[in-house]
């Protein structure tokens, strides 16, 4: 049971409790049977304030009561406000809302929690913060156990109540409450055992294994007792789950776990997830063993730069996505195939097949199975400017840095071509609809906004409503700069830069609180400004070279203090400015 609760009142210290009171069409009174106090079970518990507004997420499959009645419904529910004994309360009490057919656990939230912890602790450095929250990422992964088969080495989502990959319900109430999805792709309908949530999954186990490795170097000891968690068990039982992982345990998990995403599918037995006729990777199969094979660009995409995907599969995946391979089945039904993946221009789309049926219960509920392809729902042959983050990170990693700037180059094409129309066709400009009227009077589409007459269900996503669009920036350092770390302590830079730039400069960049500005040249790189507290920290540099015999020069002296690897000079110095040229 999910419920937004709204209290404003001056003497909320008088506040006891809430309880939440429920009872089926069989019931004619109250029972206290059948009444469950938030401070005793709810997920989260939020101190009482006299601004209260809170989400508040309720177990309540783990209620005896809530399930003795296996053949009637919830009738009634009723929220009760009670103040301490002898006490009074004044002020406004509401709710936003109640949904107590929904469960909007998402596992890979865990997942993005423990990558961003092992993000944040690589470019800042901060080993107290990471001892601290070292904690939770132990947690999350506790978590994440309880939802994994050690005989599929796969987690299974039927373990989240609602998340039961099945669709075929008798009823539209059955399948909305059934057929959830798990994570940004909101209205997608996900198999039991779907190829997302272990993808993040595995990138959840290869950060966390970092911190680790990172804790046990630095000798430091967090004791793993207090990433024990409860865990609310859909018998109505509880039951503790002690958190025992060792490194070594976490990358055997993580090695079963990428053999099974690798594995091409078979029909007969339903397993695997990479499609050696389409060669791409699917979502998983439906309760009826029919295979989701809907051209998922966005997952494929992910797969390619969260190392999933395999050379072989990296290589077929962009030559799908980049038009250089045609899939002869997603031109059934009008799907899309060739340069009309990119038909949006600034992103590919997010799903190349024209089947109403990727949707769950609950969207189809709520716009009908007959929804046309590519033309309101973003999630339905739409595009989010986003996803260009991972389309340039896989060109660069597949094509190379040519490649991955032609692309960028058609993006700011693209971009100059809706800001002339702004400009010149617009006669009342308004920010407000820069990219809205370019795409209406292309194809006659309704873009994203919560605002406009687009409604919440559009077609694309760029920077209003969308805010993660500035993902798309990052490429630059990550991608052509190359820059990653090591350690915590050493910033590493192996650019690759595109023929037709002579150099390419970023500045007032970051590493453990210093600040520095970037430059890579074709046989180059520059450090400068470096401003802050560097004692501690250096910087490793991979300079590309084609030739046999060069000279490594390192502010204009030769110095034979480098390594060679993969056709890369390598040198690692204090960080503070300097150039390193091989020539």
């Amino acid at each position: 049971l999910e419920m937004d609760l709204r209290m404003y009142s001056e003497n909320y210290k008088n506040i006891d409790d809430i309880y939440v009171w429920y009872k089926n069409d069989a019931d004619e009174k109250w029972s206290t049977e059948k009444c469950v106090s938030v401070k005793e079970i709810a997920a989260v518990n939020y101190d009482f304030s006299s601004n209260y507004e809170h989400v508040i997420y309720l177990p309540m499959y783990a209620e005896e009561a809530w399930n003795s009645d296996k053949n009637l419904e919830i009738a009634q529910i009723k929220i009760e406000i009670r103040a301490k004994k002898g006490k009074t309360l004044s002020g406004d009490f509401g709710l936003n809302y109640v949904r107590p057919c929904y469960d909007t656990r998402f596992s890979n939230n865990n997942s993005i929690y423990i990558t961003c912890l092992n993000q944040y602790y690589s470019y800042t450095g901060d080993k107290e913060f990471l001892e601290q929250r070292i904690v939770d990422a132990r947690k999350a992964m506790n978590f994440y156990m309880q939802m994994y088969d050690e005989e599929r080495h796969l987690n299974r989502q039927s373990y989240m109540v609602g998340h039961d990959g099945i669709k075929e319900g008798a009823t539209k109430a059955e399948q909305m409450s059934s057929s959830l999805s798990n994570g940004y792709w909101d209205v997608l309908y996900m198999a039991d055992y779907d190829f997302q949530s272990n993808m993040y999954f595995y990138k959840a186990l290869v950060d966390l294994i970092e911190l680790e490795e990172t804790l046990e170097k630095e000798g430091i000891k967090v004791d793993k007792g207090l990433s024990d968690i409860l865990v609310a068990n859909r018998d109505c039982t509880k039951t503790v789950s002690k958190y025992e992982l060792t490194i070594d345990d976490l990358k055997q998990i993580a090695t079963d776990v990428l053999v099974e995403l690798r594995k091409s599918t078979d029909d007969v037995s339903a397993t695997g997830f990479y499609n050696e006729e389409t060669g791409r990777f699917i979502c998983g199969y439906t309760s009826q063993g029919e295979m989701m094979d809907f051209g998922y660009v966005m997952w494929n995409m992910e797969a390619v730069y969260y190392g999933v995907a395999n050379e072989e599969q990296k290589k077929s995946i962009m030559d799908w996505i980049s038009g250089e391979r045609i899939i002869e089945s997603d031109k059934v039904g009008e799907g899309s195939y060739g340069e009309d993946i990119y038909y949006y221009e600034f992103a590919p789309r997010i799903t190349t097949v024209n089947d109403g049926h990727l949707f769950t219960g609950y969207y189809e509920n709520a716009i009908g199975t007959d929804l046309p392809f590519g033309v309101k729902q973003i999630q339905y042959g739409g595009a989010a400017l986003f996803l260009s983050y991972h389309d340039l990170m896989g060109r660069i990693e597949v094509y190379g840095a040519d490649n991955a700037f032609d692309r960028l180059k058609a993006m700011q094409k693209w971009y100059d071509k809706v800001y002339d129309y702004y400009k010149n066709e617009n006669s009342d400009p308004s920010p407000f609809d820069f990219y809205w009227d370019y795409y209406k009077q292309k194809v006659g589409i309704t873009p994203q906004s919560g605002v406009h007459d687009g409604g919440a269900s559009g077609i694309v996503g760029l920077d209003g409503e969308f805010l993660e669009s500035i993902l798309v920036i990052a490429a630059v350092p990550y991608g052509f700069f190359g820059i990653d770390t090591i350690d915590g302590n050493t910033l590493k830079v192996a650019p690759s830069l595109p023929k037709d730039l002579k150099y390419w400069k970023i500045e007032n960049m970051a590493f453990c609180r210093a600040k520095y500005d970037l430059s890579v040249y074709e046989n180059a790189v520059r450090i400068d400004s470096v401003r802050g507290d560097a004692e501690d920290l250096s910087i490793q540099v991979e300079v590309p070279t084609d030739k046999k015999h060069y000279t490594v020069y390192v502010n204009g002296k030769e110095t034979t203090d480098y390594s060679e690897k993969d056709g890369k000079v390598v040198v690692t110095l204090p960080f503070a400015s300097a150039i390193v040229e091989v020539k």
